[in-house]
């Protein structure tokens, strides 16, 4: 990441701390020099605005000298930490904040989002079960806990979390292609196309979530076509089944396609396509129509 990408992504997080999180500047003690203290707040968000987040983080530190029982303070210095790529620095002050406030679920938020960049998927795990047994049923503690699972290969456990943000949020699209990438993952085509097929009902047209979702139906058609040729071109009888019927051929095998990859595959399936479909390289296979919508 060069300079100028690097502090754009911290000052978007620095931004974000202070908003999402909802970190203000908290009510001091008695007994604190209250003029020194604003000042120096001042300083960290102006040099934090200003993208000069070394500095920012040299007074934020001092604040922490002066507040140091404040939970937010410690979520500032974190995510300073981390403009700065200071990952443990980043890591050792959000568990300072949770550790002054265990009941708080952020600090375990950004520490789960802070590991999950950092390819550490079992600390994230961790701190996303942590942070889903303080925000039950929270769709951003799910949707970081089956990223998690996700990334550390434990398809079964993301599916799981997945279908419970499913549950909980039935109207998101985000949630059906997810389930759909898992299904596809784990060999389930007819799952997987009937999610993809959701996640293109529900997203609205035109956007960007529409497009994933009917690229992904594309995509598992693709998929399945190309190993349905191969066994065609190396069975016979398989050949000669789907000559009778693509549908219940396909079915028996355990694929599952769209309508439009049915009829492409029925207009293959002289031997000659078959065989010639089974040898090509995925860069010249030939594509299905886009899929239509299913009402």
């Amino acid at each position: 990441m060069d300079h100028r990408s690097q502090s754009a992504f911290a000052l978007a997080a620095f931004e974000r701390v202070l908003q999402v999180y909802g970190l203000g500047d908290t009510a001091l003690p008695d007994g604190l020099d209250r003029g020194r203290i604003s000042r120096l707040r001042r300083k960290v968000k102006c040099l934090a605005q200003a993208g000069r987040f070394d500095e920012a983080l040299t007074f934020q530190q001092e604040v922490a000298a002066l507040v140091p029982h404040d939970p937010d303070v410690y979520m500032k210095l974190g995510i300073l930490h981390w403009a700065v790529e200071k990952i443990e620095d980043a890591a050792s002050a959000f568990h300072t904040a949770s550790g002054l406030a265990p009941a708080k679920p952020d600090p375990h938020q950004a520490l789960a989002e802070l590991y999950l960049g950092q390819d550490r998927f079992e600390e994230a795990i961790r701190e996303g079960k942590t942070l889903l047994r303080l925000t039950p049923g929270n769709i951003n503690a799910l949707d970081l806990l089956s990223t998690a699972y996700l990334k550390a290969g434990k398809l079964d456990k993301a599916l799981d979390i997945t279908t419970e943000m499913v549950r909980r949020s039935p109207l998101d699209p985000f949630g059906h292609y997810r389930c759909g990438l898992l299904h596809q993952e784990r060999g389930e085509w007819h799952a997987a196309l009937e999610a993809y097929q959701r996640a293109a009902l529900i997203a609205p047209e035109g956007s960007l979530e529409r497009q994933q979702a009917e690229s992904a139906i594309e995509s598992v058609d693709r998929k399945q076509i190309m190993e349905i040729m191969i066994l065609a071109s190396e069975d016979g009888i398989f050949h000669e089944r789907l000559v009778r019927s693509v549908e219940e051929a396909t079915t028996e095998r355990g694929f599952y396609l769209s309508d439009e990859a049915l009829a492409f595959v029925e207009g293959a399936l002289t031997l000659e396509a078959v065989t010639g479909i089974a040898n090509a390289s995925a860069a010249t296979y030939p594509t299905p129509p886009r899929p239509r919508l299913y009402n």
